[in-house]
């Protein structure tokens, strides 16, 4: 028996590793609106996420310029914290497992060997 994942069936797992990494190393973030990337901006509060045309992106970079405490190192704080607490590769690690694990028990549980 083979099993295959498909992410799009479990959408905790698409990794949007720039993202995560500008956000680990203090960053004020703009990000375009994707699935993943619109998640971790509203759990987070650590980026703007805006659609994907050229002058909400502009935007967006110009008012982290204007207001450099709120639309950066506030932003950029928030972005630092939910990353060690949630995207670390040992957490991720666990969803992986959890998720497999839960697969697994129920596909042997169906099995009818």
């Amino acid at each position: 028996r083979f099993l295959f994942l498909s992410f799009d069936t479990y959408p905790q797992f698409h990794i949007t590793s720039k993202m995560v990494e500008y956000m680990a190393l203090r960053r004020p973030v703009v990000v375009n609106d994707h699935p993943d990337q619109q998640k971790v901006v509203n759990e987070s509060g650590g980026a703007i996420c805006v659609p994907y045309k050229e002058e909400p992106f502009a935007q967006a970079i110009i008012s982290v310029f204007e207001d450099p405490k709120a639309g950066g190192k506030t932003m950029a704080d928030k972005g630092f914290h939910y990353v060690t607490s949630h995207r670390t590769y040992s957490r991720l690690a666990e969803l992986v497992d959890s998720t497999y694990r839960e697969l697994a028990t129920g596909v042997w549980r169906n099995d009818s060997r």
